[in-house]
């Protein structure tokens, strides 16, 4: 395994096993890991003054790598970026919970990891099974006798919702709480006969092998998500496969923000042409390009499988910062009247091993793999609609 920095960056490596320094330069140093080696890295971020810095972990498996997306040792590298790293088993990154409630009080509500490793889970799973007075909990078993928190009234068709009441007459109670999705906890409280069944649904959102569910982000790093993501190796140019990746997408209202999510690679697959364009505000030729994208490609193809994915890894300013990039790609998308996926790509990590240039633009298959690629052009109308033709 070598571990290439190619940036500014420091790290430091701790174990019982040898390491040897193949480089020497601040720009890019190699070091052979072995055995269970620790690595900790220290990541310079420069984004106010684009400058980009770069990590990537190579694999001595003939060129596959991964970028982002990777998990040394056990703790996450990337904790305080605002960007969720799955694969390094992160599930928060700046907006954690502080609490966790889900509002049932039959359940104890637990609180795991911290928002300090970004890795804070809730778990509702755990359930008040034994009958007392005053926690609001009228478990399975339990009645008005034994706990006073129990219903009176259940039987007599009327929801008791002061009594904790969720159904009445019993029959109309849910028999179990499965809703048939692998990627949800379901959990299920109360009971027919107090009238106060309760089922809960919680998303599952980490990497866990085994639970028949493959989140969103997980990839390889979770053996359910195995042949749903298009196997490596993986690579950069024509007749290659593109590696699992994920940009935010940005939800807009006009030229405001509103939200974001983060749009995986993954959800393209299977789809029958992706046109993948990355590119920066500060490209002229590039917006003359965007003006005509609705109305001339996705307007006409997208009846017969095209969708496009346009992203932006710098706004008009030069700023490549993850905050004001996203607010910029809401005026960009409402400028140019974009209904398809327009997306921000913070420092250009994501997309910046694809390009030299500005922009990049691909095709994509359903495999995920490169069709075209132009890397520094802008590449004609005619050519691309051709290119579209023949493989549509």
């Amino acid at each position: 395994m070598f571990l290439s920095i190619a940036s500014p960056s420091a790290y430091s490596v701790d174990g019982n096993d040898e390491t040897e320094n193949q480089g020497g330069d601040a720009g890019g140093r190699n070091a052979t890991l072995t055995g269970n080696t620790k690595i900790e890295i220290m990541k310079l971020m420069m984004e106010g003054i684009g400058i980009r810095v770069s990590l990537v972990v190579m694999l001595a498996c003939g060129g596959c790598y991964w970028e982002s997306d990777w998990k040394l040792g056990e703790d996450s590298i990337f904790c305080g970026n605002s960007v969720v790293e799955k694969k390094a088993g992160e599930t928060c990154d700046g907006d954690c919970p502080e609490s966790c409630d889900d509002q049932n009080p039959c359940t104890i509500d637990e609180m795991l990891g911290s928002a300090g490793e970004c890795n804070v889970v809730c778990n509702y799973e755990k359930t008040i099974t034994e009958c007392g007075d005053g926690d609001d909990c009228c478990p399975a078993g339990c009645d008005g006798t034994s706990d006073g928190d129990c219903s009176t009234s259940c039987g007599n068709s009327v929801i008791d919702g002061t009594a904790g009441e969720t159904c009445d007459p019993p029959e109309t109670c849910p028999a179990d709480c499965d809703d048939e999705d692998p990627c949800t906890t379901d959990t299920m409280t109360g009971s027919a006969q107090n009238c106060n069944v309760v089922c809960g649904h919680f998303e599952i959102t980490e990497c866990l092998d085994g639970d028949g569910c493959c989140p969103a982000g997980c990839g390889d790093s979770d053996s359910d998500c195995l042949g749903q993501y298009p196997p490596g190796p993986y690579g950069t140019e024509v007749g290659d496969t593109v590696a699992n990746f994920y940009v935010e997408e940005c939800l807009c209202s006009g030229d405001d923000l509103t939200g974001n999510r983060k749009v995986w690679a993954e959800e393209f697959v299977e789809e029958k042409l992706t046109m993948l364009i990355s590119t920066a505000g500060t490209c002229s030729e590039c917006k003359v390009q965007a003006a005509i994208l609705e109305e001339q490609f996705y307007s006409v193809y997208k009846g017969r499988g095209l969708r496009i994915l346009y992203i932006l890894f710098m706004d008009d300013q030069g700023n490549g910062s993850r905050d004001p990039l996203l607010d910029y790609c809401c005026r960009y998308k409402n400028q140019f009247k974009m209904t398809f996926t327009v997306a921000a790509d913070p420092g250009d990590w994501a997309m910046g091993k694809y390009h030299t240039g500005i922009p990049l633009t691909m095709l994509l298959d359903g495999n995920m793999q490169i069709k075209l690629k132009e890397d520094g052009i802008v590449p004609s109308s005619t050519k691309l609609k051709q290119s579209i033709e023949d493989l549509l």
